[in-house]
């Protein structure tokens, strides 16, 4: 019993320290300002903890379905990332995703102070105000021609304006005559600015869940008082924010949200149905623990249909499946319950006629409609939504689950070592983030004061700090080809520590094909010799077995043959193997190039410049989709030798057509030398 209290005695120390400065109001917010700048950042996380470490602490905390839930889930996740393809890019994934638990424990904590309904109230109709006046001052000149906020894409900015306006409504219709004319007509108005916004980005998952929501609102809400005039306001205010957003579609000649749902409906969407093909054709491979976080990126272009070029395969659009895929069939059921509690909740809420259970359901809506357009696009894998789930579930949580009381010790001391271990990964992450990715900025501010930025000593330690990471291997790579460039240093020595760096990054990432493709186009531009294309063929045949049908790949499996012979049979089954036309151009000048026309040379550069463009594209259909990309090239095949590069594309195509993407291994093993 000494010892105990001892040990006791020493772990409240760091803990009444940390009391000090993890207020959970400024936590919370400051997490959620560094999730609408930085979506994918380990920021928020490392914001959220130590006020989640003092709410751990509490014993009630745990109780109920939803205390089980989020333990089971904080006790899954990192053996998810232990058995991952690759650990240290997994945890990056990881950073985001923990961040839904430790909202939860920030916002359990906050609704035991009684703190988190207010500060909810105060907060989510500015961050509505925000977000609209963001997309509007946007507009649609950004890469997906929508408006899409401070976010990369614009259906997760759908998801966040659909899961801040439910609760704003809901709390607006609550309300009654409280709040006072002009503070409804500005929420009303702030409403009105979502749901144009909303119209604007046209969001098919957002739209649709929006439109399974809002009736069972008005269901639950039609009893409140002035509720009917209120629900006449908002659809008139719905109504013309739908017209106005119309007529902004008509002028950049975009489609409205009506007309894409129609669209799906009548042609469907074959790239996002091959996708989820594949993804469950990776699941059922690896049913039980799945692949590991961050994987699907990675063995995704194993998988990947022909016939699939439009997706980067970063995300599976369903998040239900990729994190079947990535963290196992467990974390897959968890999630699925925490769909049937939900969904349970909101049967509940639905008639009960107080104020409180209108705003409760507010919350829950909005977690439905982030639950529903899970389906269809990816929501938990970014720290915005991740952030307001966990704090939506501990508003709508039962009261009894808000009384503290101090867990037991071995509990505690769990927590303790769980906090610092993950206080230490989190905190790494964002040094990485800020020195290394930021790093280029950091250097150009500090030369205004010309003040060097050690950028390599810097990634050496973190690599020490850190050595599950990529990260720092590639920055330090990043110096070592800045030294080849540099006239008082030796290029075959900083090539060689260039290559080394890469390569470790490489094996902490498999299957990342862009270090794989600088490695060899390093090799390729080195002198000659056996060793090294002993080194270039083990890179290609990694490269290949991850992704059978990578032209680069072929490309540089020809270029670095013992013979002629031996690198056309690899070019013509890149030609058979590959699906976008930049890759075809470049080994058909390849192949031309070794035909003995009188264009060689021509066809040789032609194909090294090809080469170049498409290491920098590569995987990205989008990019390598785009027409006027390769009308050079093909003028210039055309030129050269027409009906020779005729009937090798004519052969490519039906050689093509014929070979199912599943037997891939096969047609790989048929056209190798």
């Amino acid at each position: 019993m000494l010892i105990s209290t001892s040990l006791l005695d020493r772990l409240k120390q760091p803990i009444e320290a940390i009391e000090l400065i993890a207020s959970p109001r400024l936590g919370a917010t400051l997490a959620l300002l560094a999730s609408m700048w930085s979506p994918l950042s380990a920021l928020p996380a490392l914001l959220l903890l130590p006020s989640a470490l003092i709410a751990a602490r509490q014993a009630s905390i745990w109780r109920g379905a939803l205390g089980w839930w989020m333990a089971g889930f904080l006790l899954w996740l990192p053996f998810s990332q232990v058995f991952s393809l690759a650990p240290g890019w997994a945890q990056f994934y990881s950073a985001v995703l923990i961040v839904l638990p430790l909202a939860w424990l920030v916002g359990s904590r906050m609704a035991a102070r009684g703190d988190l309904e207010s500060w909810l109230t105060q907060v989510l109709p500015l961050l509505l105000l925000a977000l609209a006046l963001w997309g509007v001052w946007q507009g649609p000149n950004t890469l997906t021609g929508k408006p899409q906020g401070p976010f990369n894409d614009p259906n997760l900015y759908a998801a966040c304006l659909n899961m801040l306006m439910l609760p704003v409504l809901a709390h607006w219709l609550a309300a009654g005559d409280e709040p006072g004319r002009a503070r409804r007509l500005a929420l009303l108005a702030i409403l009105g600015a979502g749901l144009f916004v909303s119209f604007l980005v046209a969001s098919r998952g957002a739209g649709v869940s929006l439109l399974l929501t809002l009736p069972i609102l008005f269901v639950a809400s039609r009893r409140q008082k002035g509720a009917l005039r209120k629900w006449a306001a908002f659809v008139l205010v719905l109504v013309l924010a739908a017209i106005a957003a119309n007529h902004i579609h008509q002028i950049h000649q975009s489609i409205n949200v009506v007309d894409r749902l129609a669209q799906t409906v009548r042609d469907g969407d074959t790239s996002r149905w091959l996708l989820m093909q594949a993804a469950l054709a990776m699941a059922l491979d690896h049913p039980w623990l799945g692949i590991g976080l961050g994987g699907f990126r990675l063995l995704y272009p194993r998988y990947r249909h022909l016939a699939e070029d439009d997706t980067p395969g970063f995300w599976v659009h369903n998040d239900f499946l990729q994190l079947w895929v990535e963290a196992g069939l467990p974390m897959l059921l968890l999630f699925l319950s925490l769909a049937f509690l939900v969904t349970r909740w909101i049967w509940r809420s639905i008639p009960r006629p107080q104020a409180e259970s209108v705003r409760r359901l507010g919350y829950l809506l909005a977690l439905a409609a982030a639950l529903l357009q899970a389906n269809t696009n990816f929501i938990f894998y970014f720290s915005p939504p991740a952030l307001l789930i966990g704090l939506y579930l501990a508003r709508t949580a039962p009261p009894e689950q808000r009384q503290a009381s101090p867990a037991a010790l071995p509990v505690r001391i769990f927590g303790t070592v769980y906090g610092v271990a993950l206080a230490y990964l989190l905190g790494v992450l964002v040094a990485v983030e800020i020195l290394l990715t930021h790093g280029q900025t950091i250097q150009h501010r500090l030369l205004h004061w010309s003040l060097p930025y050690p950028r390599y000593a810097i990634a050496h330690t973190l690599s020490v700090l850190a050595p599950y990471l990529p990260a720092p291997r590639e920055s330090m790579a990043i110096e070592a080809a800045a030294d080849m460039m540099d006239a008082g240093s030796d290029p075959a020595t900083a090539r060689g520590r260039y290559i080394s760096h890469l390569e470790v990054a490489q094996n902490l990432a498999p299957c990342q094909a862009n270090y794989t493709l600088e490695m060899l186009e390093q090799l390729r531009l080195a002198p000659d010799s056996v060793m090294l294309r002993k080194h270039a063929r083990r890179l290609i045949s990694q490269d290949l077995d991850c992704n059978p049908r990578h032209g680069l790949g072929y490309f540089y499996a020809g270029w670095f043959a013992d013979d002629e012979a031996a690198a056309l049979s690899w070019w013509r089954a890149g030609l058979a193997a590959s699906s976008t036309d930049g890759e075809r151009y470049l080994l058909s000048a390849a192949l031309l190039s070794r035909s003995g026309s009188e264009h060689a040379q021509t066809l040789r550069h032609l194909s090294e410049q090809l080469a170049f463009q498409l290491k920098l594209i590569d995987g990205y259909p989008g990019a390598m989709k785009q027409p006027d990309r390769w009308r050079e090239a093909h003028r210039t095949l055309m030129n050269c030798c027409q009906d020779a590069y005729r009937n090798l594309m004519n052969n490519a195509s039906g050689m093509i057509a014929d070979t199912p993407s599943a037997t891939m291994a096969s047609e790989l093993e048929r056209n190798t030398p």
